[in-house]
């Protein structure tokens, strides 16, 4: 069918103007989604009068632009890339210089190239400004991995640059052979006798340790980045107010090395303005980020005080290298300290401080060194955890950050305005989310060299040990919904994959850590083939693995969710919905995530209470839904009996059928099987339900068991002894 002059201007700028769910069916975008993501691109249409005009400018935008302004050389060999000149142009007068990422040479290709490249014409095109013509390039250089600079002159043509990335074609490895397993607990979730009513990096430490002691190596929570605490309050780890700075509100402030020599500090800390509040905190079944974090600022900000006066010679050497390392942490400090004066979004800040140029008049130099020594001291504290024994931290990289946050402000042009990014109608969350922040803008990061995304990228990477990429659909395509507009409306918007898998490579071999894709959800093939291409590992999560099938052989249809693995071939129309998919070998596996109802509540159902409660599915509905899930336990624990993971004569009851799934993995070819501690008390409270947001305590409840009881139960260290041992055995 003919495409619209609107779908062909949506088309070429990298709009989907349809899609096929997660059911198969094919969901066509309306015209007000497309008007209203073009608007969030900075297409500016007064009306559909004007798109054929701006269809016209954008066709012949893209033929001025000469060459793209990134290109990838994968595994370093050599150049290959399209250039687009006006016909009239001699293209065999082109000149290329390429310069090091390190400055430390200069590449420059003969001025005559027609030797080293190919200049076969692939494809002419008329516009009002007369013909173009595409050629392709090919020079044989030899690249160092790195990010280098390509500038190229050709007569009859404004010069051209473009960043280099060139990367190798898998990201780290690590010992591919090992069978990991490990823990999971968010921290603010982690009880423990000590801290002052939310888990700490201490608390962190303490049970990496535990772990170690028992045989695990991977330490997961979840993202612990900078937030706002106070006014505004936004406690969700998955919306940070940057991804290039940590969250002071996990510091151990007991472990700061400057209380040691305060005497005010160290009287506040014994003083009933501390221990009391402390206590009761502590004594909460839920976590009141407000008044924890009130509560360490008052110590921090005396210790910051006094080591800003004092400068303790070897101390602030420390700190200076410190700040020479992280280059965004002194701008941040003065937003921050700029933001708590002003207590407003900075969209409403004057003119100058909006466009993102502060002075020293625009906030209390007090405020802004605090927030630089916080930032130090998080940063020690969590470098020192994640060198401990057993600290092989996991580590989760949000998909995106609050658009009055941090990042937004000072790199504004890498972000859109006017949409959010979500996830349209799927299994679990059948009206869609939107997750309320802005999503990168795909030609702007590029014009920008991906210096911004490089930035947090590596921020995540210099500490963790596996880092989970968030959405890993995204480096694809995302889910836009324009503002004022339901879930249900949003539309799709295409990235640079081959771009975004060139930076993870690079990166990740960099800091020598393994990367880990959330690929669950509405999952095309494609996504699923480019991470077994670049050595992106998958997710195996029995909950969703179970619903997967089940809607598989419900519909018949094979492009459902995660369960699709095209490079494996299986076929979801073909699988036995009693019997779980084999674990991907190298997988990460686990029972759940943070999104997921905890084990006992999803094995009772109640999460289906839940889902009604809050309008996620009807009355009509729960019943279907209930019978769904006795037919899904019945199969899988007839599955796990003929597997032998349950004894012929074992009971079926929750705690076996628990303890036979997590047996199932960790004698699995997964790279990493995680356990969640809460599960092995069988928690059934969630941490979060997506879709959802102040009206439920998400992202506050704590569990219920502190670290001192559960570190000494008996199934609880029965189930990790019995999983170290399926793991070690070959």
């Amino acid at each position: 069918m003919m495409m619209s002059p609107l779908q062909q201007l949506a088309e070429m700028c990298g709009v989907l103007t349809s899609f096929e769910d997660v059911f198969g069916r094919r969901q066509n975008a309306s015209e007000e989604s497309l008007l209203a993501v073009l608007h969030a691109l900075g297409v500016e249409i007064g009306s559909l009068d004007d798109v054929p005009q701006l269809l016209e400018h954008r066709r012949l935008s893209q033929l001025e632009q000469i060459i793209e302004p990134v290109i990838v050389s994968w595994e370093g060999n050599g150049l290959r890339f399209d250039l687009t000149l006006p016909l009239r142009s001699s293209a065999n007068a082109a000149e290329c210089t390429i310069e090091w990422e390190d400055q430390s040479r200069r590449c420059d290709c003969p001025a005559r190239v027609e030797d080293c490249i190919d200049l076969t014409p692939l494809a002419q095109c008329l516009s009002p400004c007369g013909r173009f013509v595409s050629r392709r390039l090919e020079l044989p250089i030899q690249l160092p991995y790195g990010y280098h600079r390509l500038t190229l002159e050709v007569a009859g043509a404004p010069s051209s640059e473009a960043l280099i990335i060139s990367a190798p074609n898998r990201a780290y490895t690590g010992n591919a052979s090992r069978r990991d397993w490990g823990c999971f607990l968010p921290l603010y979730a982690l009880k423990s006798e000590r801290n002052w009513g939310a888990g700490d990096f201490t608390d962190l430490k303490n049970l990496a340790k535990w772990m170690s002691n028992r045989g695990g190596s991977v330490l997961g929570t979840l993202p612990m980045l900078a937030a706002f605490l106070d006014q505004p309050y936004e406690p969700s780890p998955y919306a940070p107010c940057s991804r290039l700075a940590w969250n002071e509100f996990y510091v151990d402030v007991a472990d700061v090395p400057e209380l040691a020599d305060s005497p005010r500090a160290s009287e506040l800390m014994h003083s009933s303005a501390v221990i009391d509040p402390a206590f009761q905190l502590r004594g909460s079944s839920w976590v009141d980020y407000r008044h924890v974090m009130a509560l360490k600022r008052r110590v921090l900000e005396i210790l910051a005080d006094e080591f800003f006066e004092q400068k303790p010679a070897q101390r602030f050497a420390q700190f200076e290298q410190f700040i020479k390392q992280h280059r965004h942490i002194d701008d941040y400090a003065a937003y921050r300290a700029t933001y708590e004066r002003r207590k407003e979004p900075w969209q409403n800040w004057p003119g100058r401080l909006r466009g993102g140029t502060l002075t020293a008049d625009d906030y209390d130099e007090q405020n802004k060194r605090y927030h630089l020594y916080a930032q130090w001291i998080a940063t020690t504290q969590l470098e020192s955890l994640a060198d401990s024994a057993g600290g092989g931290l996991y580590l989760d990289l949000p998909l995106g950050v609050r658009p009055d946050g941090y990042d937004v402000w000072r790199w504004r042009d890498c972000y859109a305005n006017g949409a959010s990014a979500g996830s349209p109608p799927e299994l679990m969350w059948t009206n869609g989310q939107n997750w309320g922040f802005p999503p990168l803008h795909p030609q702007k990061i590029r014009e920008d060299g991906y210096r911004h995304v490089r930035d947090y990228l590596s921020h995540h990477l210099r500490l963790a040990r596996l880092l989970r990429i968030d959405h890993v659909m995204q480096l694809h395509r995302l889910y836009w919904i324009p503002d004022n507009m339901e879930a249900g409306q949003g539309v799709y918007v295409r990235y640079r994959p081959d771009e975004f898998y060139a930076l993870l490579c690079l990166e990740s071999h960099r800091c020598q850590t393994v990367l880990i894709g959330e690929n669950l959800g509405t999952v095309s093939p494609a996504v699923n083939e480019a991470m077994e291409r670049h050595n992106i590992r998958q997710m195996y999560v029995v909950q969703y693995e179970t619903a997967s099938v089940s809607a598989a052989a419900e519909s018949g249809s094979a492009a459902v969710s995660s369960s699709k693995r095209k490079n494996e071939g299986d076929d979801v129309a073909t699988v036995s919905p009693s019997v779980l998919r084999h674990v991907p070998a190298g997988s990460l596996a686990s029972l759940n995530t943070h999104d997921m109802p905890m084990f006992a509540a999803w094995w009772r159902g109640e999460d289906i209470t839940m889902r009604q409660k809050i309008g996620l599915i009807s009355q009509d509905q729960v019943q279907d839904e209930r019978d769904d899930l006795e037919s899904k336990k019945e199969r899988l624990t007839n599955w796990l009996h003929e597997q032998g993971w349950l004894k012929a004569h074992a009971s079926a009851d929750e705690v076996s059928i628990l303890t036979a799934i997590l047996a199932y993995l960790a004698a699995s070819d997964a790279g990493v099987v995680l356990v969640n501690l809460e599960d092995l008390w069988l928690e059934t409270e969630p941490q979060n339900i997506p879709g959802t947001g102040h009206e439920l305590p998400n992202w506050r409840r704590k569990g219920s068991e502190a670290f001192e009881t559960f570190a000494n139960d008996p199934y609880v260290q029965q189930t990790l002894r019995e999983i170290d041992m399926l793991r070690k055995k070959q």
